[in-house]
């Protein structure tokens, strides 16, 4: 994986959020210190993008929202230029949906259950 800058998107912070654009409620240094540790756990898809969560005690940090949704996930991708920018998911998008490889990882560091990862799986977490 090719890293050559990040940059915070102002679309994922400065508008009022939507289904289809979520919006941080976390600080950009929480942003940025998101996507070193999903880049230090190797938290990848296929596709290239890079997958965040966090636990905090018996619940997650809230990084986000949509128009209706909080999200406790972030999603990370890079431009042809190798620049990175991230923004809150969650899974009720399909393509949102963090892939089974990066799923099994946060199973095994015990950040989901299995029942959760399954909940993620068909969008219902």
């Amino acid at each position: 994986m090719k890293l050559d800058s990040y940059k915070v998107n102002r679309k994922h912070r400065d508008q009022v959020a939507k289904a289809d654009c979520t919006q941080w409620i976390v600080s950009e240094w929480e942003e940025i210190r998101l996507f070193t540790v999903a880049q230090k756990n190797e938290w990848v898809c296929p596709k290239n993008c890079l997958w965040a969560i966090e636990k905090n005690g018996m619940g997650y940090t809230e990084l986000g929202r949509t128009d209706k949704d909080l999200a406790y996930m972030a999603k990370y991708v890079t431009n042809h230029n190798h620049e990175w920018h991230g923004y809150p998911v969650t899974p009720s998008r399909s393509a949102d949906r963090p892939p089974t490889v990066v799923l099994d990882s946060w199973r095994k560091r015990e950040i989901i259950s299995k029942s959760q990862q399954g909940k993620i799986i068909k969008g219902k977490w």
